[in-house]
């Protein structure tokens, strides 16, 4: 369908937030109209989503936490059929409404403590989107990762992200290491499942039985946090 965006353009000399629509293409009245009803509902609903998010996760005040009661929040704010198309998630344009709306405190901050513009970030992935993604599993499933940087990696494997088993041992094997990966290593380890089960090649994780997924899981983790490991720490 559509949905309505604030850009910052130049005109004149100076930067102005301009409200345009997306998709970009030649829109009907209804189109428009449809847009223009999501718009008001997340200017309801959006600028309240930091209460709920912050007493959703006030039983564990972590930042994964954090961004996954925010991913629950946003997945019932688009399960609303009614105004949100599947269409408009899919191509992150549903993503970029919300933005607008989204109060400070549900804005990852960058390197230097700053409060970050809406962006897509590496492989066209914005924060709402990851947010979203990891909301689809249990928490009980996710609760192992400790940095968000780490889930970043995870999504940007879908062999891993997709499959429960691999996410559950990946998780299993981890904890039975003693030690948290560091951030290299946990690349690492991410790296070396996407070898055993490469995107490009669509090697369906559905057909190997749960203890090929469990070997070749903690082959990976074995592999980094053994002796090689203590070279890629941070």
């Amino acid at each position: 369908m559509a949905v309505v965006v604030r850009q910052q353009v130049m005109m004149g000399g100076a930067e102005i937030w301009v409200e345009s629509y997306l998709p970009s293409r030649g829109l009907s009245a209804q189109e428009r109209e449809h847009a223009d009803r999501l718009d008001e509902h997340l200017a309801q609903v959006v600028p309240t989503l930091a209460e709920r998010v912050s007493a959703d996760a006030a039983d564990e005040p972590s930042l994964v936490r954090k961004w996954y009661a925010l991913g629950e929040a946003l997945r019932e704010l688009a399960g609303d059929s009614a105004l949100v198309m599947s269409a408009d998630i899919d191509s992150g344009d549903f993503w970029r409404a919300v933005w607008w709306y989204l109060p400070r405190e549900l804005r990852p901050s960058g390197p230097g403590g700053e409060i970050l513009t809406y962006g897509t970030g590496h492989k066209r992935k914005d924060h709402l989107s990851l947010c979203y993604e990891i909301s689809a599993h249990p928490w009980d499933a996710v609760a192992w990762i400790q940095r968000w940087d780490d889930w970043h990696q995870i999504s940007f494997r879908p062999t891993i992200s997709r499959d429960p088993r691999v996410l559950s041992q990946l998780g299993v094997s981890i904890n039975s290491a003693g030690r948290y990966p560091s951030r290299a290593e946990f690349r690492a380890i991410v790296k070396a499942l996407g070898q055993r089960f490469p995107t490009r090649r669509l090697v369906n994780t559905d057909v190997l039985s749960d203890d090929e997924v469990a070997d070749a899981t903690r082959t990976a983790v074995e592999a980094v946090l053994g002796a090689a490991g203590a070279d890629l720490a941070d």
